[in-house]
């Protein structure tokens, strides 16, 4: 795991400035949308690790800062593999989705920085889907499966995974049987 390598060996150094760790997660490190499951994995691990890590060195005078950026303007999600549905292009971007810059995004990193604040969400959507997700997860759950055209596994029974646009494939459950779309055990 990357970041953690790099936090440990980063850490002596930084102690010497009471300098600051800064993770760069998104918000799918506190809501995970629909076809972006292994994407949100990653990011909700990074912010466990910095939860632990900001525990662990606040002795230290060692910040770490959480970033939560939301649509960035970069070719990102140019490269991201996903099939058209209800007429949506390819790609995980709805038309017409508003995106930061970098360097809106890099502003408010340094100024997160500066302050020493724990986590910082970049823009008016980051703060508004998370606090949704909190306080209302349900109402989230078929906003962002109607957002991203995804229809909710339990609607329809019939659904198979590899509808759902998933990039990894289902593996054996808990019980050692295979799934319909896993290699057989």
């Amino acid at each position: 795991f990357a970041p953690l390598h790099l936090a440990q060996l980063a850490i002596e150094p930084i102690a010497r400035t009471s300098g600051c760790i800064v993770m760069m997660s998104s918000v799918a490190g506190v809501v995970a949308a629909p076809r972006m499951g292994a994407y949100a994995a990653s990011k909700f691990a990074l912010e466990a690790l910095s939860m632990a890590l900001r525990a662990e060195v606040a002795t230290r005078r060692i910040g770490v800062v959480v970033v939560r950026p939301g649509p960035v303007d970069t070719p990102f999600r140019e490269h991201a593999v996903t099939s058209a549905r209800n007429g949506v292009e390819p790609g995980v971007r709805p038309p017409g989705a508003k995106v930061q810059t970098p360097d809106q995004v890099a502003a408010r990193t340094l100024r997160a920085v500066a302050r020493r604040r724990a986590v910082v969400e970049t823009s008016l959507f980051v703060r508004i889907s998370s606090l949704t997700a909190r306080i209302a997860p349900a109402a989230f759950r078929a906003i962002s499966a109607r957002w991203h055209g995804v229809a909710l596994a339990f609607l329809n029974p019939g659904l198979k995974s590899s509808h759902l646009g998933c990039s990894l494939p289902v593996m054996p459950n808990s019980m050692g049987l295979a799934s319909e779309t896993s290699p057989s055990v």
